[in-house]
């Protein structure tokens, strides 16, 4: 084929898989374009392990394992509202010391907020961000970056989802996007366990479910 002819079908390359006229994607595009179909499929696996299950706790490990596994985190951990002491209680972890996991009562108002203001809050360094309620416990469990997702089961908002990382981080606004809609996903199946478990305690029969339920 002459140098400037024009391309007009296909021919025999070296390569089987690509012809003479197409052209390779540039060496950062195409590890870009690697990574995005990796996590995209590492995000599939991850919400098929979190639908996975009917039964609440086996929902919440699933939750908090694959969230930190999807993003790379020290650990992870869910926390569901105590409206009798309005406080929230650690359900469930991933990663993390017993003594980190019990470090205190854990305030709604002065740990992150996400829960207060029902958006994604991302403390980038522990060290210097005041939103932390227990910094020096976040430390020593060798934390150094929380990212705090609030989580709704329906129309109640009924805790948190936070990631852990070692090292203080920036998220992209795909990252913040793709969290996001992990936790609205968590929310969905959080929401499918408690409804299970009110259902096994007779509890959606009563009246005040169609007043105040999910």
């Amino acid at each position: 084929m002459p140098p400037h002819a024009p391309c007009t079908g296909f021919v025999r390359a070296r390569n089987p898989e690509q012809t003479s006229c197409q052209q390779p994607l540039p060496t950062k595009r195409r590890k870009t374009a690697y990574a995005t179909a990796d996590f995209f499929h590492r995000y599939l696996y991850a919400l098929a392990e979190i639908h996975a299950s009917f039964d609440l706790e086996v929902t919440q490990n699933a939750i908090t394992s694959n969230a930190a596994r999807l993003y790379g985190a020290r650990g992870a951990g869910l926390m569901l509202f105590n409206p009798s002491e309005e406080n929230l209680i650690v359900s469930a972890t991933f990663g993390l010391s017993e003594t980190y996991r019990t470090k205190g009562t854990i305030s709604p108002r002065k740990s992150l907020g996400e829960t207060i203001d029902g958006a994604p809050v991302i403390v980038r360094d522990i060290a210097n961000d005041s939103r932390v309620q227990y910094p020096e416990a976040a430390l020593q469990e060798g934390i150094r970056c929380i990212v705090g997702l609030p989580l709704a089961a329906g129309k109640a908002l009924v805790g948190a989802l936070r990631l852990y990382f070692a090292q203080p981080r920036d998220f992209n606004p795909e990252e913040i996007e793709s969290l996001k809609a992990l936790s609205h996903q968590a929310g969905l199946a959080l929401k499918k366990g408690l409804l299970r478990r009110l259902d096994e305690r007779g509890c959606l029969r009563h009246p005040a479910y169609a007043v105040h339920g999910f």
